[in-house]
């Protein structure tokens, strides 16, 4: 895959910035979990859709749980859902 010029820096920066805001050591992890909440993005689990969505939460959670991994919904340029 080709990537623009500079991205990769750019990433690793933004990476080392987030890192210091959450007071962990430049090689330790980045928890997804502990980043959406700094970041105040909501995250839920499929099994919370059940009623929403079943069919998606039946064929992602139960009979392909290895098809999917995750998601993030746009609504407008704001972040909905993760």
């Amino acid at each position: 895959m080709n990537l623009r010029r500079g991205f990769k820096a750019e990433a690793n920066e933004l990476a080392r910035e987030m890192r210091c805001e959450l007071h962990l050591k430049p090689e330790d992890p980045l928890d997804p979990t502990m980043l959406a909440a700094h970041l105040e993005i909501p995250i839920t689990t499929l099994h919370a859709l059940k009623d929403e969505a079943p069919f998606a939460a039946q064929q992602f959670s139960v009979t392909d749980p290895h098809a999917f991994s995750a998601v993030t919904v746009f609504y407008g340029r704001q972040c909905r859902l993760s």
